[in-house]
Order: structure tokens, then sequence, then C-alpha cells
């Protein structure tokens, strides 16, 4: 059965007399008006204080022209958001950024995000740099300088916070401090989109660079870091209601000078978690410069940006063919979101069909939106935001909660 656009869904509840479930096997979506204005690509920095950029002194960043062409927003600081941070609040232009206002005497937490009292910069300066000067956008297509209305063609978001873990701050699950961080990174990133919007300019969130693993390097958090990252990959997929966001991962590799065991575990499943994400790359930092045990110099810290940027053009290209990569949206109850005690993310039947589609010389992308404990009336309520990424197909599972009788 084919989904109905806007218009036709509204009149075949009309003639129904009544809402109705339709099944959906393939869709053949009507496209969305396209806006006058070409859409600019959006970059996303997240993480730990590597992604802040803690030691990177913003006397020794060289300086580049490229810097005022290029959109920036951003929040950084630590744990948790607050007022404290360093925030721009509006758009500005790529740039170094101020200390913010970090609670004296320490508190808990709370003890600056950058080691200079001038601030700091994180991967962000190298990555749009890099990308800006390539000329190219998602789509292999040439977008140095402006576009016909004047408006820039880059911008860069980032949201990152020190001493954070993925699972303990970052958690799209948690509803308290456990997922304050990752919360701050969808609003701040929606926030964002908006004021973008109020100027006319349409952004794309294109790609998200991670830089974080050392505060989960311990016995406990290791083990469960590529699932926990494939979680929040498709938390941070859904939420902004871009299927094909690039994600890059990395860790400073020299972290504690080789004193920590569970650094190439972390490693380990940083690679683990892209192998299970076509869409996601785990970006080698070894040879990046480092001003302790903990954190990248100033110039190692231009240097994971410039990685990012030739790795983000490597994982595109392998996307940009003639045939458009399959969307497929996996619609259900509990049974199609699978993520369970005993079941990993790339053990669901979402992640599994995505995977052997890809092995068929194929290109897809399958979004899991099942949600526990939902019944067929709920799903209704919710088809906008399946329509939203546009699939090719959508399956459907439901009937176990309908079916249960108190």
């Amino acid at each position: 059965m084919v989904l109905l656009s806007h218009e036709h869904r509204r009149t075949a509840r009309n003639f129904f007399g009544r809402p109705c479930l339709l099944l959906i096997l393939s869709i053949g979506l009507v496209d969305a008006r396209a806006d006058e204005n070409d859409p600019v690509d959006l970059l996303i920095v997240a993480g730990q204080s590597n992604a802040v950029g803690y030691d990177a002194d913003p006397a020794k960043l060289p300086p580049s022209e490229l810097d005022k062409e290029i959109m920036f927003w951003w929040k950084t600081g630590d744990p948790p958001p607050d007022d404290h941070d360093s925030t721009s609040d509006r758009w500005s232009h790529l740039q170094s950024q101020p200390l913010g206002d970090p609670k004296r005497p320490r508190e808990g937490r709370q003890y600056g995000n950058f080691a200079q009292p001038s601030g700091g910069f994180g991967p962000e300066i190298g990555w749009a740099r890099g990308i800006f000067s390539t000329g190219q956008n998602s789509t292999g297509q040439n977008s140095t300088g402006q576009n016909a209305t004047g408006k820039q063609k880059l911008a860069v978001v980032k949201v990152a916070f020190s001493g954070t873990s993925l699972l303990r701050d970052w958690d799209p699950s948690d509803p308290g401090e456990g997922g304050a961080c990752y919360r701050s990174l969808i609003s701040e990133t929606r926030a964002a989109i908006a004021a973008a919007k109020e100027k006319n300019i349409i952004l794309r969130p294109r790609a998200i660079a991670w830089v974080q693993g050392e505060s989960d390097a311990n016995l406990h958090d290791a083990p469960r870091y590529a699932d926990a990252m494939g979680f929040m990959l498709q938390s941070v997929r859904a939420d902004l209601a871009s299927p094909e966001l690039v994600a890059l991962l990395a860790v400073n590799t020299k972290y504690s000078g080789g004193r920590n065991k569970f650094v190439p575990q972390i490693i380990a499943q940083q690679k683990l978690a892209a192998s299970r994400d076509p869409r996601c790359e785990y970006v080698d930092t070894s040879a990046a410069s480092i001003a302790n045990d903990v954190h990248y110099d100033a110039e190692g810290t231009l240097f994971v940006g410039q990685l990012f940027a030739k790795e983000l053009l490597r994982v595109e290209a392998r996307f940009q063919t003639d045939k458009k990569p399959l969307t497929i949206v996996t619609l259900g109850d509990s049974i199609t979101k699978g993520v369970r005690q005993g079941v990993a993310a790339n053990q669901t039947f979402a992640s599994l069909l995505e995977v052997g589609l890809n092995g068929k010389d194929a290109s897809a992308h399958v979004i899991n939106v099942g949600i526990g404990g939902e019944r067929t009336d709920q799903a209704l309520r919710r088809l906008e935001s399946v329509i939203a990424w546009r699939p090719d197909v959508v399956t459907v599972m439901y009937g176990t909660n309908d079916s249960y009788i108190d």
C-alpha cells in the first residue's frame, strides 16, 4: 500500500469516517517544494575536552581569511550545561572561543572549559577550513564562497563539555543529569537552525565530529561504548531529522601516556561502532601532537580537524552515485525497537537489514523508529514524523500491544 500525501491522507480519513493505520510496504512521496535558496551545509562538533579544545592556545592558531566566511555557533564548558559555559547565543563567524565564566573556587565538576584565560578552540577550526577550501558540499558539488543570495555556504555548531562520559552524560534516554549534555546538543543545534532560518538561511546537517572516550576508559563503561555510541547516533539523526548524517569518531589515543589499559578498548569500540554504521568512520588521531597526557595542543587540535575534513570527503564519495540511497524506516513497537537487555543495537532487524542491503552493492539507510509498548492508535499520531524522513520504504509491525487484554 502506498503512503498518501498530506492532502490525500486527510481525504482518506474523511472517506472512512475515522483514522486508520495504513500498512506501508512501499512509499512514493511527493517531493517537498524546494526552498528558493540553496541549503547551507552544517557541521556539528561534540564530545568532551578534546572537542572543546581545552589546551589549544588561541594565540597559536594560524589566522585564515576563510573564517569570516563560515558561520559559527557554540556552547562549550563543563557539566552540567549552564550559564557558566562559553556561549555565542547567536550566529557569528568561525573563531576561537572565550573562557566563559567558570565557578570560583572550583565547585564539583565546574572547573572551566579552557586552560588559557584567553580561551581556546577545538577541531572545528581545521575541519571547517578544510571543507570550505575544497569547495565541495555533501553531494560533491562545488560550494566554495557564497550562493546567489549572498548567504554563506558552510556553518558550524559546536556543543562540547569537558570531562563527560558518553554513557553518563550523553544518554538520549536519560531525562535527568545523565542526558543533560545530549539535550544541550540537540537544543543548541535546533536553536541555531531556527536562528538561521529567520535570516532566510536553510541549514542542512551534514556531519557530526565526535571527539570523546577518555572518560569511558574504565572497566564498567568501555565494554558498553559501541552500543551506546550507536544508540546516540541513531537518536541524533532522528532528533535532527537527518538520516544521512555522517559521523566521525575520534579519541585521544595517547590519553594517560599508556597507563590506562582501557584506552585501546575504547579505540576498538569506536571502530566497532563505525563498522556497524555505513555512514560512520573511526578517525585515527595518533599522529596529532599533544600538550600533555590528556589533551591535544593547538597544532594537534588543528590537525585533528584536518583529518575530519579528509575523512568526511572520503566517506561521502562512497555515496555519491547516480542512484539515490534507499531510505527505509522501520515503524513498530518493542519488537521493532529491539534494543533491550541481551540485544545489542546491531542485532535488531533494522540494523541487519541495513548491513545486508549495503553488503549487496546497494546503498541503503535504515532508520529504526520503534517504540516499546506502542499501539496502532499511538502510531497514527506520529505518522507525520515518519513522513518527515522522506522514506522510500516503511516497514510496519504492530498487533501485539493492540491484542493485549487487561
